[in-house]
């Protein structure tokens, strides 16, 4: 889902003649990353080959064109261009950026960090996400306190971010002294899903801690830790902590659902109540998952796991003082912060992301989105660019004196 940066490529040496207007030998850094930046289409020739395999033109343009949409019209490169590092003025903000040239000139390497808009106000960060499409709803607190909210009641598909339910009904069971954090579980065939995450490639059998687990299912949302956490712990023991999502989905049943020739369990799993559904489980638990079976569609979005964004605050932040999250912050730079929690979920037509930030003087945060739309893929680079914008305008109020 969603990314913090997009890196497109590192490639070995490749000398292309005729780049226009600047000769291929002579051209600086600068030159190259700002005419990547501005120019109407990326000519094939500024490229290596093994950077147009990596990242063709095509989708560097589509890049540059997000870019453009999100912070204006390019103004000026600032920096020395250390290391190849730069950042890119607009008009309505910064990104950072790195480009690599190889001896004759050629863009072997490039990078393109988050873009960074500038927006004068809390209320004007969140007001970028108006021309979005799709149900919007998010909430933002401090310190306990909701400084914004809108739809902050309404339950929207929130997709992987559903694992802070299982990781809040672990950390219960912890704290219960009912279980350990090196308690090992095995991993079984029926408990495996498809990806994110890579442990449905482990062989049968194979030990692994709660722990490793927790990991695997907040730092890369991988989705056979998180149902192999969901046997071992019980439906009934997250449930609780679930919301209206009961019976709770694993994400293997969730596949299921969106699988084609699927819709007739589809339409019962919508008209059924939570009985009719729970008789549905056994059925769903032991379908035959194929990648290529899949059949994600953005009107499919109320078959997801529902959560108010209130709802995902009150979860992070029972589970925020846990050393897991460190291994990936999300969209924020972790570094402006004393700690970050994050957890994010997309799926078609889906994406919410929700994050408790505690600034370094003291001040705590809690940032939930979420976005549907049943008619289209949502735009995930714009949704993570617009709540950034809402991050980093808390961290400098934050900083403030």
């Amino acid at each position: 889902m969603l990314r913090r940066f997009l890196h497109l490529a590192l490639g070995l040496a490749l000398l292309v003649a005729n780049v226009p207007s600047v000769s291929a030998a002579t051209i600086t850094p600068a030159a190259a990353l700002e005419r990547v930046l501005t120019a109407p289409a990326q000519d094939t020739a500024w490229y290596s080959a093994e950077m147009r395999a990596a990242a063709p033109p095509a989708q560097i343009d589509a890049v540059v064109g997000s870019v453009r949409k999100q912070l204006g019209t390019f103004v000026k490169l600032t920096g020395d261009g250390t290391g190849g590092n730069y950042v890119a003025v607009y008009t309505g903000g910064t990104m950072p950026c790195w480009i690599s040239l190889n001896a004759g000139g050629i863009i072997d390497g490039l990078f393109f960090k988050a873009p960074q808009p500038t927006v004068g106000s809390l209320d004007a960060a969140l007001a970028r996400f108006a021309p979005l499409h799709g149900t919007l709803s998010y909430v933002v607190t401090e310190d306990g306190t909701e400084r914004a909210a809108r739809g902050q009641d309404k339950p929207l598909g929130v997709g992987s971010t559903f694992k802070l339910a299982v990781l809040t009904a672990l950390v219960k069971q912890i704290d219960a002294g009912k279980r350990h954090w090196s308690d090992v579980v095995r991993v079984r065939d029926g408990w495996k899903s498809l990806p994110s995450g890579f442990l449905q490639t482990w062989p049968d059998g194979s030990h692994v801690t709660l722990e490793t687990l927790a990991s695997l299912m907040i730092s890369i949302s991988d989705n056979t830790a998180t149902d192999i956490l969901i046997h071992t712990l019980g439906r009934a023991v997250i449930e609780p902590y679930a919301g209206a999502n009961v019976p709770l989905l694993t994400t293997h049943d969730m596949f299921a659902l969106k699988t084609k020739g699927a819709a007739a369990a589809r339409a019962a799993w919508r008209a059924g109540d939570a009985p009719v559904r729970r008789k549905m489980i056994a059925a769903l638990d032991g379908a035959h998952l194929s990648a290529d079976a899949l059949d994600l569609r953005p009107a499919d979005d109320d078959i997801d796991w529902q959560f108010t964004n209130r709802q995902l605050c009150a979860l992070m932040a029972g589970v925020r003082h846990l050393p897991l999250f460190v291994i990936n912050p999300g969209v924020a730079t972790a570094s402006d912060w004393k700690s970050v929690a994050y957890k994010g979920g997309s799926d078609a037509g889906i994406i919410s992301m929700t994050t408790w930030l505690v600034a370094k003087s003291g001040e705590q945060f809690c940032v939930s989105v979420t976005l549907n739309d049943a008619t289209a893929a949502v735009d995930e680079n714009a949704f993570s660019i617009d709540y950034l914008a809402v991050i980093d305008r808390l961290r400098d109020e934050a900083a403030k004196p």
